[in-house]
């Protein structure tokens, strides 16, 4: 049936890695499964799965999430994210991208780094029901807009969402935080994809197959999240984002 078909089942254990990462860290699968499944079958087939795996595996996560929280505080920062995406498409049209990856690429080394050695030292245990039920301030609409910016740019959005919340939220809370905003993103990139008629058949099938590993992926990630420690998380996190870093970085080169 083609190409695409022939080796689709190689995009399967990518699939449960991404989303054990998604679960673990509360991002990481549009990075992972860009990062690498587009070298088994072209960006744009993987964008548009993981669109649509994202948007079940984000519901899943909220499931599983014990942590409470108020729509006071995501709904207007998944608003922002949301015009920063659309900013960042705009904004693709005018200016040249060189300048801006590296940037991006410049600035996603660094959040890695911080989160590796630096973040946890910051970092207290805190009461996952105080957490996200706060407000928001003017600087958290900036970040998520300026992160939203980025995605529609870059298709990287998570550093500046990372560091900024990453400071003031334990693991629980910001994994919470981010399962919210990213599944907002992934309902508006499916909105896309489905009104550009980029979700064909094949495609479809694809996620079908890639449901139940997605699905273990985010239970186990899930459990290995409740047993580490926040160092820990922070290291986890830290790779995911170099991981992404260095995708840039082959970008550029290539």
């Amino acid at each position: 049936m083609g190409t695409f078909d022939n080796n689709f089942l190689y995009l399967l254990p990518l699939v449960f890695f991404a989303y054990f990462c998604k679960a673990t860290t509360g991002f990481g699968s549009v990075i992972i499964m860009v990062a690498i499944g587009s070298l088994i079958t072209g960006p744009l087939p993987v964008l548009v799965l993981t669109s649509l795996l994202d948007v079940i595996g984000g519901v899943t996560l909220l499931r599983v999430d014990a942590t409470k929280d108020l729509r006071r505080l995501w709904v207007p920062l998944s608003v922002a994210m949301f015009l920063g995406v659309v900013l960042g498409g705009l904004l693709i049209k005018l200016f040249g991208l060189q300048y801006l990856h590296h940037v991006v690429g410049t600035t996603l080394i660094a959040v890695g780094i911080w989160l590796i050695f630096f973040r946890y030292r910051g970092i207290r245990e805190k009461s996952n029901e105080k957490e996200l039920t706060g407000s928001f301030s003017l600087k958290d609409l900036g970040v998520c807009l300026v992160a939203g910016t980025s995605g529609g740019m870059t298709g990287i959005s998570a550093p500046p969402l990372i560091y900024h919340f990453g400071s003031q939220f334990s693991k629980e809370g910001l994994r919470r935080l981010l399962t919210r905003i990213f599944l907002v993103e992934a309902l508006t990139r499916m909105g896309i994809y489905i009104v550009i008629g980029a979700i064909q058949p094949q495609i479809f099938m694809i996620a079908l197959f890639s449901i139940p590993l997605m699905f273990a992926g985010i239970i186990l990630g899930n459990r290995f999240f409740l047993r580490i420690s926040e160092s820990t998380f922070g290291r986890i996190a830290g790779v995911v984002i170099l991981v992404s870093a260095l995708r840039l970085l082959y970008q550029l080169i290539g």
